[in-house]
């Protein structure tokens, strides 16, 4: 074996220059880089916080208007990527509650530690649209208290079944990668959800700036060989085992950035301080993926500043669209109509759209009437402007 196969990688850094050539948007390849780590580690390594525990999991959902920003891509690419001994347990997205049990019963393992063997119940859950996994019907059964304790890397969860009388999974652990367009965001995340529970715990990545077009994306020998650099990185983290600790600086500026974020907006908000009162769980499990990422063959995963400042830049390029997002969520079928030609407005850059043009993408989903009251709406908030264009008025957002 070279010495280029042996010397560790980073496989995020990795993955976001295998996503370079292509139209995957940087962001998206950023929290698909996290995320293929994240489901690779598992519940492997912890960092002890006194009353609660730290674990790697993670759940992305990747929001965008359309399929140009390549969601589907992203997901299946990282999907690709792990290829791990022992294997990661992939989940089934077209689930019920007792469905996902089963499945994540399916996925146990033995794992030898100092204290002696214990047994994990590790998952992961890749979905091109997160409205196949996630819809009204899925958490009228009851699918939303499971995923919130699977999130919380239980110690231990029981379950009663007709068939099967009472199941139990040990040392759980359940991430998420998955995609959703703004405009089914709603059909699956219903209204009495948002704010606290489930969505709280997950990282909702939008983006409405499209790539620059790639007719033909191809893979050159270097990505070739980046692809199978970023396989060994992760059967490398696959090894690591064992508690986390942070450097005395990086604690030192973890209490700062803690004691800093209660005065964050979003610690008031109606629907974000759920999210709020878990940011600093967020910041520290993307820390110690970052950590794990670079130093994969390490003895002992320790977050530096670093990797606490680099969590920190990633969250709050996502929570700059947070608001959007729930506002997408919570909005009225009215409401949904603006924010969707806004949207789509948005999409369309400086040259902005026109009317027509416009029309003919919404027209499937929102009568002339609702068209013109959005349009209206959008200008008298002056959210978007009118403008002449050869093709008849264009609309952009407002400078």
């Amino acid at each position: 074996m070279t010495e280029s196969e042996t010397k560790p990688s980073n496989p995020v850094m990795d993955f976001c220059r295998l996503c370079k050539n292509t139209e995957i948007s940087e962001l998206f390849a950023v929290w698909g880089g996290l995320s293929m780590v994240s489901a690779t580690l598992g519940r492997a390594i912890w960092l002890d916080m006194g009353v609660f525990t730290v674990f790697p999991n993670l759940y992305v959902v990747l929001v965008a208007g359309s399929g140009a920003h390549r969601k589907s891509t992203v997901i299946n690419l990282a999907e690709s990527l792990i290829v791990v001994e022992p294997p990661v347990n992939f989940i089934s997205t077209d689930l019920t509650p007792e469905a996902l049990f089963k499945s994540m019963k399916r996925g146990e393992r033995m794992v030898e530690l100092p204290e002696g063997r214990v047994v994990r119940a590790e998952g992961v859950v890749i979905a091109d649209e997160l409205a196949i996994f996630l819809n009204k019907k899925s958490y009228e059964r009851g699918i939303a208290p499971v995923l919130i304790r699977m999130f919380d890397c239980k110690s231990e969860m029981t379950k009663e079944t007709i068939k099967d009388g009472r199941e139990k999974l040990t040392n759980v652990c359940l991430s998420i990668l998955a995609g959703s367009t703004a405009d089914l965001l709603r059909a699956a995340v219903p209204l009495d959800a948002v704010g606290s529970g489930l969505t709280s715990r997950m990282l909702f990545i939008f983006t409405d700036e499209l790539p620059p077009p790639v007719p033909r994306p191809r893979l050159t020998s270097e990505d070739h060989e980046r692809k199978s650099t970023i396989t060994r990185s992760l059967q490398q983290i696959r090894r690591l085992e064992g508690p986390v600790d942070l450097s005395p600086a990086a604690w030192e500026l973890y209490d700062k950035m803690y004691i800093e974020h209660r005065s964050h907006p979003f610690v008031s908000s109606p629907i974000l301080s759920g999210y709020a009162s878990r940011w600093h769980y967020h910041l520290l499990a993307i820390s110690m993926i970052m950590s794990a990422s670079e130093h994969p063959v390490q003895r002992q995963v320790i977050v530096e500043e670093k990797h606490l400042n680099w969590a920190k830049v990633l969250l709050a390029r996502s929570e700059a669209y947070m608001p959007r997002v729930m506002t997408l969520i919570t909005s009225t079928e009215k409401g949904a109509f603006v924010e969707m030609l806004a949207l789509y407005i948005g999409m369309a850059g400086e040259r902005g759209v026109v009317g027509h043009t416009l029309l003919r993408g919404v027209s499937h989903r929102m009568s002339m009437r609702d068209f013109n009251e959005g349009i209206s709406t959008l200008v008298a908030s002056k959210r978007i402007e009118r403008m002449d264009s050869p093709d008849g008025v264009a609309y952009r957002v407002r400078r």
